[in-house]
């Protein structure tokens, strides 16, 4: 009987005698010496089905779990080795910094390199457990000043609150404001990472998802994470670095000889997965439009709602708009379907907020009540890390979620259904990198032995996945890495863009090289200024606050040299669709009284007459949150910058004083919330419960003494803050 034979036995018979148990962990030893992965996933099906195998043989499983050195898995079951030799391999396992931690071989490993002061490159399974590694490093204290990089703020706020016990020890800095102190883990996104100005000295940089480099599988980024790379190293040579991400098979040649790494793939996985191919069943059946993108809808629902109601399920959709759409879909089936669904009764505050702060129209506030939920990168951070504490601890059942969940964030999931096979737009296919990193979301270590993928679309054929570093192969490489590179490093220089990049003057490779914005869009505004800057200077020259003369000029500026085709799609092409928004948003500083404008003014128009109400206010919510963290929050200060340095550079040129917009941007970054307690934004505090705050906390006070006045005065318990606001805000703290 073969391996896949013997599983399916596992599956379908109660219990095994003595006899078939010993035959079973005979075989599964053979396998292990012979076709290790094979003999390890036999294991990790056999643990799952553990209590139906005879007791008399479990020294025999204890001793095939410590010959592959899955110790976590030994105190998961409360198994004692009763060899000695055993068990000194296994306390060389044992953390020295976290209490009651063992590590699995592959993890020890790391960390004796990491240790041992060596550079790393590691590919490991989503199951390899690397945020306990994080834990496991900080712990340790052996480095004065960690960087760690992350692609999203749900990442980033999940390694800040596992690292909040160490507050005593280091501080924790998420905002390029804060000031360091003597022992600092900086948590940061790699455009935070550039903006930074206070770096003391670095010991160790840690970049998570490091894929994310890749100018080939270029998101629109890259350019930001590989100029935090390349000014680490520059800045920074002692420096240690350690990058890792899943379900890579090599880097760019010659970068681990020229910078001392090591570049190791980890094929070890602790997590089985079941792939069940659901479009197999329904040939021809499955589709985007039409009859049968209602019979795969049908399939879903009846999936989601019989045999997966009780487990852990995220549901991969191509855009946000799909996500909330299907989760509305969904949970009208539940209510017509009268399915019944357990343990919710803790989303009740959520929804109470909701209601007051958002909308009582917004889908989501009835699909929590069935224990179904959205998670895409445009909602506030508060509501995602709601969302996701909600899904591990069993009130959210379901969640319907775009690319951002799958990148790196831990959840509970034992199931994850691919519905989509393409991100955002139907010619954007996921390629067998992404879907592997969307299977491989399914299932938890130390929590599901076996996770499980619904296939509703044909999977991506294998393909082997290089990782190119651009700063160092420079093929291809972007003008933002480009500008940064010294003369000597610079591969190929008989290319035009080279060419233009080595036209521009010293003093505009300075100034552009800094902004973190498209080159050649920076030299058009320059060039305009050449031109315009003595007669516009009046509309330039403001500090604070602008007028309303001058904000539309700086936004007319932006709009015409700054922002990039996604940007003009998302306004429908129109200037005023960016300046009217925005400076509805100034006055209010209230996302749902624009939402709920947006919902008059267009209910019934032409360009909506198909949607229902609650459509249109999906519609807007969604719109309306993607306009306040992608543009508000992130892109406009940015383009300010870029405008405010530029304007500086031709004022001093004219000798004529500049204006000083740094102010302004910071009141877009915080959005208009308080400075000194804007950080707890950044811990998943609702803005509304901190415009709340603001009026007890002084101005002039520190963050830090912000966040202990909160405490000392148990300002959480104020009578106007709604029990949803009150638990985050003691949840920050």
């Amino acid at each position: 009987m073969n391996a896949n034979e013997l599983i399916n036995l596992l599956k379908i018979k109660d219990n095994f005698s003595f006899n078939e148990t010993f035959s079973i962990y005979k075989e599964c030893a053979r396998l292990l010496n012979e076709d290790e992965p094979t003999g390890q996933n036999l294991l990790i099906y056999i643990l799952n089905y553990k209590e139906k195998f005879s007791l008399s043989c479990q020294d025999i499983l204890t001793e095939l779990i410590e010959s592959i050195g899955f110790y976590p898995y030994l105190q998961k079951e409360n198994l004692i080795s009763k060899s000695t030799t055993s068990n000194i391999r296994m306390f060389t396992n044992k953390s020295d910094y976290l209490e009651n931690k063992i590590f699995h071989d592959d993890q020890k490993q790391i960390l004796d390199l990491i240790y041992e002061r060596k550079n790393l490159v590691i590919s490991a399974p989503t199951s390899f457990g690397k945020s306990i590694l994080i834990q496991e490093i900080v712990a340790s204290e052996k480095f004065k000043n960690l960087l760690i990089i992350q692609p999203t703020l749900a990442l980033l706020d999940e390694t800040r609150r596992n690292l909040k016990s160490y507050r005593s020890i280091y501080n924790l800095i998420t905002k390029t404001t804060q000031e360091p102190k003597d022992k600092n883990i900086f948590l940061f996104t790699a455009e935070r990472t550039n903006e930074y100005l206070l770096f003391p000295s670095l010991d160790i940089l840690i970049i998570d998802e490091f894929y994310k480099l890749s100018a080939k599988r270029d998101d629109g980024r890259s350019y930001s994470l590989n100029n935090a790379f390349l000014s680490i190293l520059k800045n920074y040579p002692k420096c240690q670095f350690y990058l890792l991400g899943p379900n890579i098979e090599g880097i760019s040649n010659g970068f681990e000889e020229k910078y001392r790494a090591k570049f190791i793939a980890i094929n070890t996985k602790l997590v089985s997965s079941e792939i069940h191919n659901v479009f197999e069943e329904y040939p021809n059946q499955f589709g985007d439009r039409g009859i049968k993108r209602q019979k795969k809808e049908e399939v879903l629902f009846e999936l989601l709602s019989s045999e997966l109601k009780n487990e852990n399920t995220l549901v991969y959709c191509a855009s946000p708009r799909k996500a909330h759409e299907l989760s509305r879909k969904y949970t009208e089936y539940i209510k017509q379907k009268k399915v019944e669904i357990s343990h919710i009764t803790e989303n009740e505050t959520l929804i109470e907020w909701l209601n007051k702060y958002v909308s009582e129209s917004w889908s989501l506030s009835n699909s929590l009540r069935y224990g179904v939920a959205v998670h895409d990168g445009t909602m506030p951070k508060h509501l995602l890390s709601s969302i996701l504490e909600l899904f591990n601890n069993d009130s959210i059942k379901c969640i319907f979620c775009t690319s951002t969940i799958i990148e790196g964030v831990n959840t509970n999931a034992k199931n994850v259904i691919y519905f989509d096979g393409y991100k955002g737009k139907q010619n954007n296919k996921i390629d067998y990198f992404d879907y592997s990193n969307i299977r491989g979301r399914a299932g938890r270590l130390m929590k599901h032995y076996i996770g499980h993928i619904y296939n509703f679309v044909e999977p991506p054929k294998y393909n082997k996945l290089i990782i190119d570093i651009p700063f160092h192969e420079q093929n291809p490489i972007q003008d933002e890495v480009l500008i940064n590179l010294e003369d000597d490093d610079i591969i190929s220089k008989n290319t035009d863009q080279y060419h233009f990049i080595n036209s521009l003057g010293s003093e505009q490779k300075a100034l552009f090289s800094k902004n973190g914005t498209p080159i050649k869009a920076q030299k058009n505004l320059f060039d305009y200024f050449s031109i315009n800057y003595k007669n516009k200077y009046s509309l330039l020259n403001w500090v604070t606050y602008p007028t309303k003369e001058q904000k539309d000029f700086c936004l007319q500026l932006i709009w015409d040299f700054l922002t990039e085709k996604v940007d003009k799609q998302f306004f429908y092409n129109k200037f005023l669709n960016f300046n009217i928004p925005l400076s509805r948003y100034l006055y209010s500083k209230d996302i749902n009284s624009l939402i709920k404008d947006d919902v008059q003014y267009w209910e019934g128009r032409e360009s909506y007459k198909d949607y229902t109400k609650g459509q249109l206010y999906d519609y807007f919510i969604q719109h309306n949150f993607k306009l306040l963290r992608l543009y508000i929050q992130f892109k406009i200060p940015k383009w300010l910058n870029v405008l405010n340095n530029i304007q500086k550079f031709f004022a001093y040129k004219e000798n004529l004083l500049p204006g000083n917009y740094s102010q302004y941007i910071k009141l877009f970054e915080n959005n208009f919330i308080q400075d000194n307690i804007f950080i707890l934004e950044e811990y998943g505090v609702p803005n509304t419960a901190l415009y709340k705050l603001s009026k007890f906390i002084p101005e002039n006070l520190s963050s830090e003494q912000a966040i202990n006045l909160i405490k000392e005065k148990k300002l959480y318990e104020s009578e106007n803050l709604l029990e949803y606001e009150k638990q985050r805000l003691i949840n920050s703290l």
